[in-house]
């Protein structure tokens, strides 16, 4: 089912295409923004339950250096931090797998824009990997950090968060502008992750994390209304790879409002979980997933 709905709307993508660009058609250079992303939950079961407050961070940049060759940069960082009803409070900050990339405007008239990129991500994310109990302590908040980070996106961007691996990233994509305010695009990238980390080998058995596959697809719909724009996103993450099929691709949406003024833009997202391996975002335990809040902003120069 899933993979027909990948299909479906892989031919959306090439009909209505995104957003991603719309700041670099007109006049302007380059763009620079950043967004914090907030979640909030409660893990496990009474009597031990635990409460969870989440931020990270992604800052971003593009720059124009050619009329139709863009390159980006992103970067961010996350915190968790997990308070039990029992026993002590453990928080966790890391840094995020930096990416960098070249983007290609092929197609830009009449209010259609279409564009090609190659990305890597650099594998900069670790956890922690002694022997103490403490050190065990640090690696499990760290792998809860970096799984908040990814979650809240709905695991949009995850190789961003994944630690020990090189990612290498194929954008496609493409919007379109009609006169009546409304915008609709979308892009489809395909993700390579190449593990990076020691040989991990227990009891002769080797665990050595195989190399990854994704495909992600991100749709946006829109309506410009003065300086005012409502619209909706939906994504969508397929681990080409996974060997449990039926966990293996991840649905999220997430309604926004964005604002501009002058060349300054804001933006205000609320992104839910619609289905496993997350769990919908207000379902019930033990399948209940995750809601974040976005806040960003940021100008064109």
């Amino acid at each position: 089912m899933k993979r027909t709905l990948l299909l479906v709307l892989f031919a959306i993508l090439l009909a209505a295409p995104s957003t991603l660009f719309a700041q670099e058609a007109d006049a302007h250079k380059g763009e620079a923004g950043a967004t914090l992303t907030l979640a909030f939950d409660t893990l496990g079961e009474a009597p031990a339950e635990s409460s969870v407050t989440h931020f990270s961070v992604l800052l971003d940049a593009m720059y124009k250096v050619m009329p139709q060759v863009i390159v980006s940069v992103d970067f961010g960082f996350t915190n968790t931090s997990v308070a039990p009803d029992q026993g002590d409070s453990q928080s966790d900050f890391s840094i995020s797998n930096p990416v960098i990339g070249g983007h290609y405007i092929f197609m830009d008239n009449a209010g259609m824009l279409a564009h090609a990129g190659l990305e890597i991500a650099i594998p900069v994310v670790s956890v922690p990997d002694g022997t103490t109990v403490q050190d065990q302590i640090d690696a499990a908040a760290r792998e809860i950090n970096l799984g908040y980070a990814s979650g809240a996106r709905g695991r949009f961007g995850e190789y961003m968060w994944i630690p020990d691996f090189l990612s290498i990233i194929v954008p496609v994509g493409a919007e379109m502008h009609f006169a009546s305010g409304l915008n609709a695009g979308g892009e489809l990238s395909f993700v390579y992750g190449i593990y990076t980390g020691e040989t991990l080998e227990v009891a002769g058995i080797d665990l050595t994390p195989e190399n990854e596959a994704d495909l992600e697809l991100a749709l946006d719909v829109s309506f410009e209304a003065g300086m005012v724009e409502p619209g909706l996103r939906y994504t969508l993450v397929a681990r080409l790879t996974a060997e449990d099929t039926e966990n293996a691709a991840q649905m999220a949406i997430e309604p926004f409002v964005k604002a501009k003024f002058g060349p300054g833009f804001g933006r205000l997202g609320f992104l839910m979980s619609l289905d496993k391996p997350l769990g919908f975002a207000f379902g019930s335990e033990p399948d209940k997933g995750i809601w974040a809040i976005n806040i960003g902003g940021g100008a064109n120069f």
